[in-house]
């Protein structure tokens, strides 16, 4: 057989040649792009806004076994851009875990106010006051964050002490004004507070929302700040007024009496009270024998005036709780029979009570009771923040449609928005 024999120019091996090169090129552009690990093919994704794309990526580096705590926090990020919230607290502690440090914590801090965990918060934010410098914002998210949780002396404690670290800076008497105002309920507090906001603050929208609370309060009747003792940009100190000696009350005469003999009692020491007996049976009690003493019942008494307590069951609750005392409130009502006629109202008011006691499951019951039969603004919004610190948000969401656009009930479903 006969074979044509061809020879190959020199122009046609160029051609060839060059052919070659650019096919060999483009194979090892894809095999570059091949190798390129889920971490990396995750951020592409996520720089293409394709979030679910990218968080089966940053999964699939997770079970392959990575600690990069940036990993795990981008995988948060992630997880909360697509609603995955459990998820992305779980990513998010993670990446604290394996070395995330204040950048995550900030993170998580601010997703768990988003998602009104405020106890969670709150103590992101005692993490971060461990580890950074500044901590006087601290100290004011931290008071913020456990007054939305309904700790409320605790609350208070932190954003006095970051009003104190700096009496200069305003945001500490808002957030102070706010806590006295809506939840302790100490309108002289509240309105110096709010007062010194409005004068130290360059904030104009806040101002006028102050303004108009302050306003509000002075048409429900005066208020007397006289013994508040707080000047705008001074520390503050809570008043405590001095106790007087109980020998100035009772005139004892002290005296003949020595200072050494005053008893020394050790700190685990337990410590009795010796009170003297008088009458005829004085002084006959048999050596050893300890004397039963009855405790004395405290009578109820608002603004210099004791009340009937026999009679006016419903008249004691009702001051006590419109001057704060919520505590006493509960003391009084729980397990009470009331008339029938006054019952409803003694569930509103020890619900009410609860609530702002911090006993949400307890107030649950009686607030829903009250709502189902005689609604209000005033118990529905109680009711709505109860459900809120529980975390019954489907409960939330049937009160905030049976109530939408019911008149007068606008400020009430504030916790729906």
């Amino acid at each position: 057989m006969l074979v044509q024999k061809t020879r190959v120019g020199a122009r046609g091996w160029r051609r060839w040649l060059g052919r070659l090169l650019v096919a060999l090129a483009a194979c090892i552009l894809v095999a570059s792009l091949g190798c390129a690990g889920p971490e990396e093919r995750g951020d592409r994704a996520m720089a293409m806004g394709d979030v679910d794309r990218a968080l089966i990526y940053y999964e699939r580096a997770i079970t392959d076994g990575s600690r990069d705590p940036q990993l795990y926090f981008r995988a948060a990020e992630a997880a909360q851009s697509q609603g995955a919230f459990a998820k992305a607290e779980r990513y998010y502690s993670q990446s604290l875990r394996y070395g995330g440090g204040t950048e995550v914590a900030r993170a998580l801090a601010k997703f768990y106010i988003s998602t009104s965990n405020f106890s969670q918060a709150a103590r992101v934010f005692q993490y971060l006051a461990r580890h950074e410098e500044d901590i006087q914002p601290l100290y004011t998210n931290i008071g913020t964050a456990l007054m939305y949780a309904g700790k409320y002396g605790d609350a208070e404690s932190y954003l006095l002490l970051a009003h104190q670290m700096a009496p200069d800076e305003p945001v500490p008497y808002v957030n102070l004004g706010v806590l006295y105002d809506r939840y302790i309920r100490n309108y002289p507090r509240a309105v110096r507070f709010y007062e010194c906001y409005v004068e130290m603050s360059e904030d104009a929208a806040q101002v006028r929302m102050v303004r108009t609370r302050l306003r509000e309060i002075a048409n429900e009747g005066p208020v007397d700040t006289s013994r508040v003792h707080l000047e705008c940009g001074e520390e503050y100190q809570i008043y405590h007024p001095e106790h007087p000696s109980l020998a100035e009350i009772f005139d004892v005469d002290t005296d003949h009496i020595e200072a050494d003999e005053s008893p020394v009692m050790e700190d685990d020491e337990e410590v009795s009270r010796v009170f003297e007996v008088s009458g005829e049976d004085a002084g006959e009690e048999d050596e050893g024998e300890v004397t039963q003493v009855e405790p004395v019942i405290e009578r109820h008494s608002i603004d210099g005036e004791e009340l009937d307590e026999d009679k006016d069951v419903m008249e004691v609750a009702r001051r006590l709780f419109e001057a704060g005392r919520y505590d006493e409130v509960v003391q009084w009502l729980e397990g009470r029979d009331v008339e029938d006629e006054q019952a409803l109202k003694a569930r509103q008011l020890l619900g009410r009570a609860y609530y702002r006691v911090g006993r949400f499951e307890d107030a649950l019951p009686a607030l829903e009771e009250v709502v189902e039969e005689r609604p209000g603004p005033q118990v529905v919004e109680d009711l709505l923040r109860a459900y809120e610190q529980e975390g019954e948000g489907q409960k939330m969401e049937s009160i905030c449609e049976r109530f939408s656009g019911w008149p007068d009930y606008e400020e009430a479903l504030d916790p729906c928005h």
